[in-house]
């Protein structure tokens, strides 16, 4: 799912690059936009944590059964 979620992203990209070359004559909206986006993915990489373990008090043992 990684590489494909990646392949699709640089499709969409690339298609995205040349709709803003054909609407603006140049690439620099686009670069602009690549790089908030790659901030904006360093900020979320940085700021989101694995949950932390919850821990449990232990169990007491149950008694043996008695015959």
């Amino acid at each position: 799912m990684v590489f494909a979620s990646h392949q699709v992203g640089a499709a969409v990209a690339a298609f995205g690059a040349g709709v803003v070359r054909d609407a603006f004559g140049e690439y620099t909206y686009a670069w602009w936009a690549g790089a908030a986006t790659c901030v904006i993915a360093a900020v979320l990489s940085i700021v989101t944590r694995e949950p932390r373990p919850v821990e449990v008090a232990p169990r007491a043992p149950m008694p043996a059964p008695r015959s």
